[in-house]
């Protein structure tokens, strides 16, 4: 990965999420598609996915929304996904 889009990827979040392998793993997920709390944790096999996305959304990384009785989580800038996938 090149400095100029490690730059970037810095500027869009914070460090010690990158350094994070659960939160990382969240964002690639959410940079493919809007995706249910429940499915996160399902494919992650973590129980604190919860957790790890309240702090992705106070940090303004995901946003949620609800869908019926879901919440559906997804990139807030979809930028953030573009440099995940060379991350």
């Amino acid at each position: 990965m090149s400095e100029e889009v490690k730059t970037k990827l810095k500027q869009l979040v914070p460090p010690e999420v990158l350094a994070d392998e659960v939160k990382l793993k969240i964002l690639k997920l959410l940079s493919v598609k809007e995706t249910c709390e429940y499915e996160i944790m399902s494919k992650l096999a973590q129980k604190d996915v919860p957790q790890h996305l309240k702090v992705l959304e106070k940090e303004g990384i995901v946003k949620k929304r609800p869908e019926g009785l879901r919440m559906m989580y997804s990139l807030s800038n979809p930028e953030i996904g573009k440099f995940l996938a060379n991350f």
